[in-house]
């Protein structure tokens, strides 16, 4: 039902780590290191799909023009065909909802080179050119026709930076975490410490929590986690063992006794 993934990119002269955090109903999309030697502006979209219905600001406001740059403040959000793109922090945001035209043979030229013509819904934030620790952070919300930006608040963003990216959904007492770099952190009322660069998840459960881990580089045998909750009256070490071969990189999951 939830779950985390990540990508390091290293492409072209451009480098960046983002990570999505998925959870019941709302997927946290984040970004952070964003650095690029090339001329070129760097952009990262959020969604680029044909226009089906308005495109609608804050559940109220329709857009008229067929494309606008917004700098959104903290909790603002857009809707379009049932998916809402909520922001938890200001940003620049560009976005377009009219006709375009284009080729596939432009990018990839074994495909045909006749036009193809239509509307067009593209969301994106901009990050100039030659961008050095970029970032960004906006969460998707399928299958809506309004946020409740009161569910929104359970959201906390702890950490966006190239070291670690983390996020804890209090609604449902989950903590998903991207560890790029070993060392120790404090996420919510955790203090996690790693040993090696890992995905880890902590749910809490009736009397005990749910410890997830992953290697998703494949490179590594076993991590150290440490872990500590004053409330909860946890404070042990985890030495995780990693699946090897063809298991290489799946998750290993343990149950985390409480002091309660």
């Amino acid at each position: 039902r939830i779950g985390v993934s990540a990508m390091s990119v290293q492409y072209d002269g451009l480098s960046a780590q983002k990570a999505w955090f998925f959870f019941d109903k709302e997927i946290v999309c984040l970004g952070s290191g964003i650095t690029c030697s090339a001329v070129e502006p760097v952009v990262t979209t959020l969604n680029q799909t044909w226009l089906n219905g308005a495109v609608v600001w804050n559940g109220k406001e329709t857009l008229e023009t067929d494309s606008l740059v917004r700098n959104v403040k903290r909790g603002e959000y857009v809707l379009h065909n049932e998916v809402g793109y909520y922001f938890p922090e200001a940003a620049k945001v560009s976005l377009t909802a009219k006709k375009q035209a284009g080729s596939w043979y432009r990018i990839n030229r074994s495909r045909s080179k006749d036009s193809v013509h239509g509307k067009v819904f593209k969301l994106w934030f901009e990050h100039a050119r030659r961008p050095v620790d970029g970032s960004y952070a906006y969460i998707v919300v399928p299958g809506v026709e309004r946020i409740a930006t009161n569910a929104m608040q359970r959201i906390k963003i702890w950490h966006n930076t190239p070291a670690i990216q983390a996020v804890e959904h209090q609604g449902l007492a989950a903590i998903q975490a991207v560890f790029h770099e070993s060392g120790t952190y404090q996420i919510g009322a955790w203090s996690i410490q790693v040993d090696k660069p890992v995905i880890l998840q902590i749910t809490k459960g009736d009397r005990a929590f749910k410890l997830d881990v992953a290697d998703p580089l494949q490179q590594e045998k076993a991590v150290r986690v440490h872990l500590i909750d004053k409330n909860a009256k946890v404070n042990q070490t985890v030495e995780v063992k990693l699946p090897q071969a063809e298991y290489a990189g799946s998750t290993v999951s343990q149950t985390i006794t409480t002091g309660n």
